[in-house]
């Protein structure tokens, strides 16, 4: 016989309150994506950062750009970058006032590797939420934000 948890009463309280339920949800999914790109000793956004310039033109673009598509503050993107820069995974420019990341060579060759890690966050996530759920919970999250 299984015996039941019991649920702390709070937990009701604040399960009411999209504030600490996204922040939950958060919280699960980024621990399950440090560990699937644990091996490469990237974070997961450096790991997105480079599949954003993969598929980028020329597989450049400018850190405002990178900002924009990935959600991030202008700055969090300039230390991802600076980082990055020091692996020497990718290349950063300037013409004039313009900045230009590009991804490098080692960079490029990294992203099997990225791929597998985002496919195995995937799957985590999957086999944590259920397939179905997991995906209809990220197409309302897609479709309610702007």
């Amino acid at each position: 016989m299984r015996l039941k948890k019991e649920v702390h009463p709070l937990h009701e309280y604040f399960s009411g309150c999209l504030y600490f339920t996204a922040g939950k949800m958060f919280r699960t999914v980024d621990r399950m994506a440090a560990e699937s790109f644990r091996e490469l000793h990237l974070a997961p956004t450096h790991a997105f950062l480079i599949m954003a310039l993969n598929e980028s033109p020329r597989q450049s673009a400018t850190p405002s750009t990178l900002a924009e598509v990935m959600n991030l503050d202008r700055s969090t993107v300039t230390r991802l970058i600076s980082s990055l820069e020091k692996k020497k995974l990718i290349q950063r420019t300037r013409s004039g006032r313009t900045i230009t990341v590009t991804l490098l060579r080692a960079g490029i060759k990294m992203l099997p590797k990225v791929e597998a890690c985002w496919k195995d966050l995937y799957r985590r996530y999957c086999v944590e939420f259920g397939e179905d759920k997991a995906n209809g919970v990220n197409r309302l999250i897609v479709k309610i934000l702007p």
